[in-house]
């Protein structure tokens, strides 16, 4: 839920005006993926949308110029098991209110694929070895960042007890401070 951009294919009288924009992305044969987007465009009715095969790099930077460096940016996020009447409500009553033409509330559908990963975590985490890349770190914040840091959480969290000891510096991958600072 966004305002419309101005981009090439949006009409003009629709740039600014409060709406629901949609990327979809399939990732296989494109012959396939213009079947099923077919489909869903048919579905949709959709005011303006685009088709185009593109690099998968291109999905990865195709937000950069507008999120540029130096943009002055918040994000929140969370999960929701379910798109519940109260939900959907809640978020167009906040939609409603956008004013700057790069935020939004963005919805991600995640589904069965990440039940499928967290699974399959579990099953071989028994034959990993210590460590992790804190980037990949899930919603189970100790168990990962303990994973991720390895032997070195005990000496990083008597460390962070020292520095910050109120844990002021909490976002991201927080390494929470060690009880007793030395």
């Amino acid at each position: 839920m966004r305002r419309a951009n101005d981009v090439p294919w949006m009409p003009p009288e629709l740039v600014g005006r409060h709406g629901i924009m949609s990327l979809v992305e399939w990732s296989g044969h494109p012959d396939d993926g213009r079947a099923k987007l077919t489909d869903i465009r048919d579905d949709l009715a959709p005011a303006a949308s685009e088709e185009s095969v593109v690099p998968f790099l291109f999905m990865q930077t195709v937000t950069d110029d507008l999120f540029a460096h130096g943009l002055r940016t918040y994000i929140k996020a969370g999960f929701a098991a379910d798109l519940t009447d109260g939900l959907i409500d809640a978020l167009l009553d906040r939609a409603a209110l956008l004013r700057s033409p790069v935020s939004q509330v963005e919805l991600l559908a995640l589904g069965g694929a990440i039940a499928w990963a967290r699974a399959t975590y579990a099953a071989v985490r028994p034959y990993l070895s210590e460590g992790g890349y804190v980037n990949f770190m899930g919603d189970d914040e100790d168990d990962d960042t303990a994973a991720a840091y390895g032997r070195t959480i005990e000496r990083l969290q008597r460390i962070k007890a020292v520095y910050d000891p109120g844990n002021v510096f909490r976002l991201n991958q927080n390494i929470k401070p060690a009880v007793a600072p030395i």
